[in-house]
């Protein structure tokens, strides 16, 4: 077909595609619509000259026209947020920002980090054992700042609290540079209650304060006060907040409890110098422990079938009578090799209660007993999933049950023995720790709320003051000198045996100016404002640990009479180097 061939056709086809798309829109158009046109002429029948072929068309119908009245958003058009490093309205910020302020936290109950998925979308909360912290934001770990001064990450090391907040704004994608280096999905930028401030700006008149109590479910109990009013101090004018804030709670799972307290004071003070000081501190102590489920299989995710039973080795040497086989009521690393030996040389891969398994072979000279070559991937390694299943229970288990037959009194396992060896680890050996007491294991349906506390104390001290200068009278030509402070002193308790304690502290000091540029200097249809920054910040800290993750020992089913229900007894738990050096 000749170029000028394929021309016209094209032109037919987007002729008739345009016809067909003017007749859909027809049909959907809103028969309301109609009141909105002059009147058109009626339509034309079968047979009448306007419908034969060729005939002139009717008269086109006239829209009138739309006026539409409507007014931003109070808080888009008037508060300012800091996305792009101006302190500008919403309206005005080229960036992707939700900014919660505080009606918005009172009418959604946002208090916690994990609350802000009510009000920002593309956002959620990962947690550490339960314990919520950061935020993410685009599927990244968000950067928390303080007034736009960057705050210690919290890695879930305490509960973060946000009814202490006047505002906080969440901004998708990368920091101003003013605020240094930071991750590329969001970040986050906290404003707490500003001294003694009513929401117009202005400093109260007289003194303003409140009482909130709170209670809920599964033990909630929460009390919060605020008081806030003017200052005079040698004469300056200004205005002061503090807020308080004390929780004693439960949680869904029963044996983790909340326990926080936390402080936050601020002062505003107007004409020192050029400048206005804004200055406060809050100190929290934040305390819990972390629970979660262990045994997970497919069948517990899908039918809450648990697997019960209770370890068959005690491991506490020096067990009492009447104490559940109880010593000093705690595993440490002796014991651990002492009643849990393992083969040959001790290294990561081969400890008491950690042994690596390789990943088998379905084909070739070294496939594992009783592979099928069919379930063989590249390299002759088995796809996952189709690993062979091997008869047999481990050497341990049968020596353990020969010299222990009341644990096997109908000698159903140890028949099972000369089906083979079973499953072994790279070591050649499986210790006898890992074996449950078969006369304690079954299946039951499981409770979520008795999943353990396996972190059994997470105690955090998180304090941080700030005190700033501003000088903002001229809204062309501003200056503000931060200086922040940011400390986080934890411990971590638990019977896994992990425990760790850790201090970091942070400090910064910023020195910001804008100065937009006068209008004489510039032609009429451009506008210029700068801004300049210089920043100091310095991080340290220190960690001192000790790892260990033996959680799979606990049953959260096992009711006792002695030690609780779904509790840790004294074969499930460990020492660490913080309680036992």
């Amino acid at each position: 077909m000749s170029s000028r061939r394929k021309l016209r056709k094209s032109g037919r086809n987007l002729r008739d595609a345009t016809k067909d798309l003017t007749a859909a829109l027809a049909i959907l158009v809103p028969t309301g619509m109609a009141y909105a046109q002059t009147p058109a002429p009626p339509p034309a029948t079968q047979g009448t000259p306007a419908a034969t072929e060729g005939a002139a068309p009717a008269e086109a119908s006239v829209l009138s026209d739309m006026v539409v009245n409507a007014s931003a958003i109070p808080s888009i058009a008037s508060e300012a947020v800091g996305g792009g490093g101006f302190a500008k309205p919403l309206l005005e910020t080229p960036r992707a920002v939700s900014l919660i302020n505080e009606d918005t936290l009172n009418l959604l109950g946002i208090n916690a980090i994990e609350d802000i998925v009510r009000a920002v979308p593309g956002t959620y909360t990962t947690t550490r054992y339960g314990l919520q912290g950061g935020i993410n934001v685009r599927g990244i770990p968000a950067d928390v700042y303080w007034r736009g001064m960057k705050r210690i990450t919290a890695q879930g090391h305490y509960r973060t609290d946000l009814s202490s907040l006047s505002s906080m704004e969440i901004v998708k994608g990368a920091a101003p540079p003013i605020y240094g280096l930071g991750r590329i999905g969001g970040y986050v930028d906290q404003t707490p209650r500003s001294g003694g401030k009513a929401k117009n700006g202005t400093y109260l008149s007289d003194l303003n304060g409140f009482v909130q109590g709170v209670t809920g479910s599964f033990e909630k109990l929460e009390a919060t006060t605020g008081v806030g009013g003017p200052v005079d101090i040698a004469g300056k004018q200004g205005g002061f907040y503090t807020y308080g804030l004390v929780e004693n709670s439960g949680t869904y799972v029963r044996q983790v409890n909340v326990r926080q307290r936390l402080l936050q004071s601020a002062l505003s003070l107007n004409n020192v110098g050029m400048f206005r000081v804004e200055s406060g501190v809050q100190i929290q102590n934040s305390q819990t422990s972390g629970g979660y489920m262990n045994r997970v299989t497919q069948s517990l995710i899908d039918n809450g079938t648990y697997v019960r039973g209770s370890p068959l080795v005690n491991l506490d040497t020096g067990a009492g009578v009447n104490r559940d086989g109880a010593g000093d009521g705690f595993v440490g690393q002796r014991e651990q090799h002492q009643n849990s030996a393992v083969n040959g040389v001790v290294s990561a891969a081969n400890r008491p209660l950690d042994q690596r398994f390789n990943w088998p072979k379905c084909s070739g000279p070294t496939a594992a007993p009783g592979a099928d070559p069919a379930n063989a991937g590249p390299g002759g390694w088995c796809l996952p999933g189709k690993f062979p299943v091997q008869p047999g229970i481990p050497d341990n288990l049968f020596t353990y049950l020969e010299q222990h037959p009341e644990k096997d009194p109908n000698n159903t396992i140890r028949d099972a023995y000369k089906l083979g060896k079973g499953v072994v680890p790279a070591s050649g050996q499986l210790p006898q720790g890992f074996f449950l007491d078969p006369t304690t294991t079954g299946f039951a349906e499981v409770d979520y709320r008795r999943n353990g506390s396996y972190e059994r104390l997470q105690n955090a001290n998180v304090g941080l003051a700030w005190f700033d200068l501003v000088y903002d009278t001229d809204p062309d030509f501003t200056m503000k000198i931060q200086t922040f402070s940011d400390n986080l002193d934890t411990y971590k308790d638990s019977y896994l045996p992990y425990g760790e304690k850790q201090g970091i502290h942070r400090f910064e000091e910023k020195f910001t100016v804008t100065r937009r540029l006068p209008e004489k200097w510039l032609p009429g249809w451009v506008d210029v404002n700068t801004l300049s920054s210089i920043s100091y910040r310095r991080t340290g800290g220190y960690i001192r640990s000790s790892s260990g993750d033996f959680d799979y020992r606990q049953d959260v089913l096992r009711g006792d009479p002695q030690y609780g229900d779904g509790q840790h007894y004294p074969n499930t738990k460990f020492a660490n180097q913080l309680n036992d050096p």
